[in-house]
C-alpha cells in the first residue's frame, strides 16, 4: 500500500481572492493515483465537482456558487523521504571533494 499526498487549491470563482490550499492524502495499492481516484476523494469529501480539464486535475462545480479546485503537487510520501535521505548524502561527498563543488 502506498500514501500520496498532494495539494490542492480551492478557488471560489464568484468571490476576487477567495482561494485556500489544503491538502489530501490517498491510499493506493502502490500506483501513483489516477484522476479518477482524486475525484472520487474530493467528492467524499464533500466537493460536487466535475473534471474541467482530467489531464492536468482541474476539477469544477457551476451553478451559484462556482468552484475550481486544481491539484498543484503530489508524492509519495516515501519517495520523498528517499530523496532527502539521498541528497544528503550526495551533500556529505560535496563538501568533501572540491573538484565536484564541495
Amino acid at each position: 500500500m502506498a500514501e500520496w499526498r498532494f495539494l490542492f487549491r480551492i478557488d471560489h470563482l464568484n468571490v476576487t481572492g477567495e482561494e485556500r490550499n489544503l491538502k489530501g492524502t490517498l491510499y493506493t495499492d502502490g500506483r501513483p493515483p489516477t484522476p479518477d481516484d482524486i475525484l472520487k476523494f474530493l467528492r467524499s469529501s464533500g466537493f460536487d465537482v466535475d473534471f474541467s480539464d482530467r489531464e492536468h486535475m482541474v476539477f469544477f462545480r457551476g451553478g451559484d456558487d462556482p468552484l475550481e479546485i486544481r491539484v498543484v503537487k503530489i508524492g509519495n510520501e516515501e519517495r520523498e523521504h528517499d530523496d532527502a535521505a539521498l541528497m544528503a548524502i550526495l551533500e556529505q561527498f560535496r563538501k568533501r571533494d572540491p573538484a565536484i563543488g564541495g
